[in-house]
């Protein structure tokens, strides 16, 4: 068989190696995870992300307490004033307004607030609450 004829694919000399990774680098990748976990970065980024989310959950709760129990205190005297003047509304238009104003105010409020994903049902259901009581008082104000 003459040289030109050669198949050269079929050879092993010709073939393209394999490039394989050196030993020593998984080593280094290994001392270098090694390294991190032991120097608690990990944890110390999992400990802050917590405390971020542990904070905003914090402070959509006060203020939804703080517009929720204004408003439902509001509520709650206008109710009883007219319980005490044996359910005639018409004697209490400056108490029932301020009721309203109250409601509105403090419902757009809660409205503005974004609340975080586990809070997401009980948000709507103070908003439903809000609306109820706005029903409320919008008919005692008509």
């Amino acid at each position: 068989m003459p040289i030109a004829e050669r198949d050269y694919w079929n050879d092993d000399m010709y073939r393209p190696k394999s490039k394989k990774v050196p030993k020593l680098s998984w080593g280094v990748i290994g001392f270098i995870l090694l390294a991190l976990f032991a120097s608690g970065l990990p944890m110390k980024i999992y400990n802050e992300i917590t405390i971020q989310q542990e904070q905003k959950i914090r402070s959509y709760l006060q203020e939804r307490e703080q517009y929720f129990s204004s408003s439902d205190q509001s509520f709650k005297q206008l109710m009883t004033k007219i319980n005490a003047t044996n359910g005639n509304p018409s004697s209490l238009k400056l108490a029932t307004n301020e009721t309203d104003m109250m409601l509105t105010r403090n419902y757009k409020k809660l409205i503005d607030l974004n609340p975080p994903r586990e809070f997401k049902e009980l948000h709507d259901k103070t908003v439903e609450l809000y609306v109820i009581k706005q029903v409320a008082v919008d008919y005692l104000v008509s």
